[in-house]
């Protein structure tokens, strides 16, 4: 379905352009970084926590563990992650 969008700028109206939106039924999946797949398979807990959580909270943990650029970093990030997922904590990013 198409739609005609228009703005007012003082007394005239513009004309942006016609918008087509589909529905996008591709279910949204995410693999855990093989660092947080192997603390999973240890905690059967925290991998149904992470089982569980919304697409966007599964990215968010992932995209911390995978961004990080030196070891240290990626262990604290892990760390926090798996913490998060063994208590049920809220994730702060």
């Amino acid at each position: 379905m198409g739609t005609l969008l228009m703005w007012s700028r003082g007394d005239t109206f513009n004309v942006v352009q016609h918008v087509v939106m589909e529905r996008d039924e591709e279910p949204r999946t995410v693999d855990a970084p093989p660092e947080l797949a192997r603390e999973l398979a240890k905690n059967k807990k925290a991998k149904q926590r992470w089982e569980m959580l919304a697409f966007t909270h599964k990215k968010e943990m992932a995209n911390s563990i995978r961004g990080a650029k030196q070891d240290e970093t990626k262990k604290r990030r892990l760390a926090k992650v798996m913490q998060v997922l063994k208590t049920g904590a809220k994730w702060t990013g």
